[in-house]
């Protein structure tokens, strides 16, 4: 899930984690411009006049009444839209530019702007809380789990890490998907604030 942002016009914004939005509290009468850090999903109220632009570190995003997702992070932006059209650019290179659609991902990493496949079931579900595991290693499980539900996760010992998990989760509590997989591969877990560890049943 994540804070919940409604802005003067209407648009819906859902912020992940430690997410920053700048925006005024009163757009301007020809564009609606805001700034992102962090990772964002943005439900946009369709304006054609009125533009909606995010910067987010070196890229520019310009939409008209879309929804979408963008991840401003280290040294890359990535934009995947869930519907409408959205104009992708690099800020030192406006006329580089893609257009995406519905189902379309693209990353701007280096002053490289593409268009790739996402075969990343997980992507959105920090904001579906939908998470699918098929044959996947704890260790990649774990950084799912801490990127759906911002907690930390450790291994008591390496060989823990590496063993494989087969199943799915549909908007169940945290401790429901630990208990689930600590039953599947016979290990429990310790859990001190937001911090867990897996370790190895008795």
């Amino acid at each position: 899930s994540g804070n919940k942002i409604i802005l003067p016009d209407g648009s819906s914004i859902i912020l992940h984690g430690k997410a920053k939005l700048v925006y005024p509290k009163k757009f301007s009468s020809s564009s609606r411009n805001v700034t992102l850090v962090g990772e964002a999903f943005f439900d946009i109220s369709e304006n054609p006049d009125k533009p909606f632009v995010i910067t987010a570190k070196g890229a520019k995003i310009k939409v008209l009444g879309t929804s979408f997702n963008v991840v401003a992070k280290e040294s890359k932006v990535e934009v995947m839209v869930e519907t409408g059209k959205v104009m992708f650019s690099e800020i030192k290179n406006p006329e580089k530019s893609l257009i995406l659609t519905k189902g379309d991902f693209a990353v701007l990493s280096e002053s490289i702007l593409s268009k790739q496949v996402m075969n990343d079931d997980n992507y959105m579900s920090w904001k579906t809380q939908k998470m699918i595991f098929k044959e996947m290693t704890l260790k990649d499980v774990a950084k799912v789990i801490e990127r759906t539900y911002q907690v930390e996760i450790k291994f008591e010992s390496e060989d823990i890490a590496v063993r494989r998990i087969n199943t799915a989760f549909d908007n169940d509590p945290l401790n429901r998907v630990l208990d689930n997989i600590c039953l599947s591969i016979s290990l429990v877990y310790e859990k001190k604030g937001n911090q867990i560890t897996f370790k190895k049943a008795i």
